[in-house]
């Protein structure tokens, strides 16, 4: 078989080519025009980035938080095996499922009409579409980023903010700080309640014999107390003496729990959150994808390239020299 000899001349190929540039030029302008139009709001939706970075606490140490002391030293900052924790937390299906019910994303993502509740096949299809817009990585220093795409760039702030508040929610929870000062109050008022009903029953014997307590009196007192009054204050001393016990007794445990309900409070206006939240996320107007203007470069130089090598082959051929 006969090769093809063909002599490559730079100069030579380069003329071959401008005497093309209108051509090529045109290829090239079409394909510029034709890339713009289809990476447009009309046939591909902009998305927008949501991000929100934050640290968190050492979860060991939220479940043994003391709230007797007045000093309180706050919670460190986590180790990558609470970063790794926290990562997984806000990557499982249950949050998945609470931002798709709080921003009715099965809509919005184009699953399902409005309000239509999702069946399996479309809960997977969801969770991929979740993954693919979601991202939560960890970075160095046990930095927390999540990033949120969205076509709205509000709603993309706000579900990254959301996530964060998520995983606050949940050491909030590990502490119970706010479950234990809502019960500290709710066992006071049923504290008082009780104290002031059996107090309500002492008042009335002290006023009923004309004394005011009958506790830790002395010996010779009470002999002589003892011989002033009448059998029914005999009666009645045990049951007394057990009520102002009684009531001692509730007052200080009233106070222990007050004293406890202060610190938790002023630990809470302190600390509102365990989280150490480096940045919240912010509307963000500028689009990360489709990067229009990279895709339309992109299409026209390598439109360029291929006008050239396709114009550079069929002259070759044309001009090709068989050797004798």
């Amino acid at each position: 078989m006969t090769d093809l000899f063909v002599d490559f001349n730079l100069k030579s190929e380069l003329e071959k080519l401008y005497k093309w540039k209108f051509t090529i030029l045109g290829i090239c302008l079409v394909s510029g025009a034709l890339s713009a139009l289809f990476t447009s709001p009309f046939f591909i939706q902009p998305l927008y980035k949501g991000h929100a970075a934050f640290i968190p606490p050492d979860l060991a140490s939220l479940s043994t938080l003391d709230f007797g002391e007045f000093s309180y030293k706050g919670v460190l900052t986590g180790t990558e095996i609470d970063v790794d924790r926290t990562i997984h937390l806000i990557t499982t299906p249950e949050i998945k499922d609470v931002m798709a019910e709080k921003f009715d994303l099965y809509h919005s993502y184009g699953l399902l009409p409005k309000g239509a509740k999702p069946e399996f096949t479309t809960k997977n299809l969801y969770y991929d579409m979740w993954d693919d817009r979601v991202q939560v990585k960890f970075t160095e220093y046990t930095t927390i980023q999540v990033n949120v795409l969205d076509e709205d760039p509000e709603k993309a702030a706000r579900m990254a903010n959301e996530i964060v508040k998520y995983a606050d929610e949940y050491f909030e929870l590990l502490s119970r700080r706010k479950v234990g000062l809502e019960e500290a109050k709710r066992t006071v008022t049923e504290m008082k309640a009780r104290r002031d009903s059996v107090s309500l029953e002492l008042t009335s014997l002290r006023t009923r014999f004309n004394i005011f307590h009958v506790d830790n009196l002395q010996d010779a007192v009470s002999q002589k107390l003892l011989k002033n009054v009448g059998p029914d204050f005999i009666l009645n001393y045990d049951r007394l003496v057990s009520l102002e016990g009684y009531v001692l007794g509730m007052n200080a445990i009233i106070n222990q729990l007050e004293r406890e309900i202060f610190i938790r409070e002023k630990n809470l206006r302190t600390y509102p959150t365990f989280t150490y939240v480096l940045s919240n996320a912010t509307p963000n107007y500028q689009k990360v994808k489709p990067l229009r203007g990279v895709i339309t470069i992109t299409v026209v130089l390598s439109t360029m390239l291929v006008s050239c090598f396709v114009i550079l082959a069929v002259t070759k051929k044309k001009n090709a020299v068989i050797p004798i």
